[in-house]
């Protein structure tokens, strides 16, 4: 109970978490992820002390193997001017492609086998279903947040919009009193 509660206030606290747009808070927001991360697997995994001394090493290690491969994988896509590539240079960024998948399934192959050594093979599957289910909330709230933000937005516009219109409406009055004027004294 004390950690489904734990994990409902760390959830609640991901909608903030990508408000904030300077390196310094998404260092900040990266590290709140990550606690809302491993929350919500020891949530779904329900470890014991001893699975969780063993487990967390060896997951914490594959994260960073998996944001190395990401990292290398994106420099290698996101090169500079790929159209003025030779083809000689486009063939050694697809091998190297091609190498970055084949080292990611090669740790994928050695992640699960240091993970049989400390948990069992249910345990394994559901750190899988785990993984999947806290993506597909966090999307989800961003999905959500980012919705929220896009009718803000347009309730500021609409209220900017009939503040402008009412000024408009405001002036034209104004003048139009003021024509009204002029005409009265040049009646007179």
């Amino acid at each position: 109970m004390k950690k489904t509660a734990i994990l409902i206030i760390l959830m609640l606290m991901t909608l903030n978490v990508f408000s904030q747009k300077n390196g310094k808070n998404l260092k900040q927001n990266r590290e709140k992820m990550d606690a809302l991360k491993i929350a919500h697997i020891t949530k779904e995994l329900n470890l014991t002390q001893s699975e969780a001394q063993a487990f967390w090493p060896i997951y914490n290690e594959n994260e960073n193997n998996r944001k190395r491969l990401r990292e290398s994988r994106k420099a290698t896509l996101n090169h500079e001017g790929i159209m003025n590539l030779t083809d000689s240079e486009a063939q050694a960024h697809l091998n190297k492609l091609t190498e970055l998948e084949e080292q990611k399934e090669k740790q994928e192959r050695l992640y699960l086998k240091k993970l049989t050594k400390v948990l069992s093979a249910k345990k394994i599957l559901l750190l899988k279903n785990a993984d999947r289910s806290f993506k597909r909330k966090v999307l989800e709230q961003l999905r959500t947040r980012r919705h929220h933000m896009r009718q803000e937005k347009l309730e500021g516009m609409r209220e900017k919009r009939s503040e402008l219109i009412k000024k408009r409406e405001e002036k034209r009055d104004a003048l139009e009193n003021k024509r009204e004027e002029l005409r009265g004294k040049k009646s007179r």
